[in-house]
């Protein structure tokens, strides 16, 4: 049995988590500054990068893909 997800799992796994333990995003746009937005990607990336190492996603591709979810849910 193959326990690996597959890229578009394991992202949509990381969307799921960081929607759920986070809510709504903080963006430039919906008044928040600068500074603030970028320590929600800072927290945002942590919760998305430990919740896809805990799914045995392995570490280089863990790290692409929360900062590539992190920045999506924060960079809109």
């Amino acid at each position: 049995m193959n326990t690996k997800l597959s890229y578009d799992a394991a992202r949509n796994l990381a969307r799921r988590i960081l929607e759920k333990q986070l809510g709504a995003a903080a963006t430039v746009e919906s008044g928040h500054s600068p500074a603030f937005v970028d320590d929600k990607y800072c927290e945002a990336f942590e919760i998305a990068l430990e919740a896809l190492l805990s799914a045995k996603v392995g570490r280089i591709m863990a790290r692409c893909i929360a900062d590539e979810v992190a920045a999506e849910y924060v960079y809109q």
